[in-house]
């Protein structure tokens, strides 16, 4: 048996039951069999200091003007995740994939920005991965106290398993890397398997083709970023879960909304 082999197999013997609650500023997961609640990275890391540009930003554009730019690019992301998991989910099926930017009709589905996009993920697929193990897969750890979805776990050409975090911004933050140390834990610790690169998929890089010397995963527009200071990014993890968890050290960890009824009625 194959590693691939085996690994799909270990995958196809796992079950997971999490359910996702978005708050306006927080995401928690359920675990199902236990009724536990658990926080999400994004929801973690969010306590560390926000980039001080993003202040600046607003202070010089009104907060309004900013917040409606910050919204949209949270929407083309959505959509360009949205996509690419489409197309995974298809391959993992059928062995194979296409997504059409036309309708019947002739109009655009999707504008040039989102498709552009992810004519750069079908780059990087047809060139460097051999196949598909996860895509938008739900999960947690015990280990971190942590929940997350992970946006790809990728068998790449060269044999290495990859963690595959998808992105659609001008600029990286540290965040992420501490972002894909949390999910290399996580998929190691369900699966029980080796991951051995995590990084970003960067849909906005300034490259401009195939590395030349062949060692570095990149095209035209993208780059594979990859994250390799492990000790660093525990450290930081460990730091903004203590920060988090005291926010919560007199109560129980779970979203607002289970601490009010959701219906309110009056009258008879």
């Amino acid at each position: 048996m194959t590693r691939k082999e085996q690994y799909k197999e270990q995958i196809d013997g796992v079950s997971i039951e999490l359910l996702q609650h978005t708050e306006p500023d927080e995401r928690f997961y359920e675990h199902k069999p236990t009724g536990k609640w658990v926080a999400s990275v994004t929801t973690k890391l969010d306590v560390l200091p926000k980039d001080p540009f993003l202040d600046i930003w607003k202070d010089k554009n009104g907060v309004a003007a900013v917040n409606q730019v910050l919204d949209e690019a949270a929407k083309t992301g959505t959509a360009i995740h949205n996509l690419i998991d489409d197309l995974c989910k298809e391959y993992q099926e059928t062995g194979q994939a296409s997504l059409m930017w036309f309708d019947d009709n002739g109009y655009k589905k999707f504008n040039s920005v989102i498709w552009s996009a992810v004519m750069k993920f079908v780059d990087f697929f047809n060139n460097y991965v051999d196949d598909i193990l996860l895509s938008e897969q739900r999960m947690f750890s015990d280990v971190l106290d942590v929940a997350g979805t992970v946006d790809g776990v990728f068998m790449l050409k060269d044999g290495r398993v990859a963690i595959v975090d998808y992105k659609y911004t001008s600029v990286l933050s540290e965040k992420f890397s501490v972002q894909t140390y949390c999910y290399k834990q996580m998929v190691e610790e369900t699966y029980n398997m080796k991951v051995d690169v995590r990084g970003n998929l960067w849909l906005r890089s300034q490259k401009r083709g195939a590395d030349k010397t062949g060692k570095k995963i990149q095209g035209n527009g993208w780059e594979f970023v990859e994250h390799i200071e492990d000790e660093r990014d525990a450290l930081i993890y460990d730091c903004a879960n203590k920060i988090f968890m005291d926010k919560y050290r007199n109560k129980e960890i779970i979203p607002e909304h289970r601490t009010y009824p959701t219906i309110l009625t009056i009258g008879n």
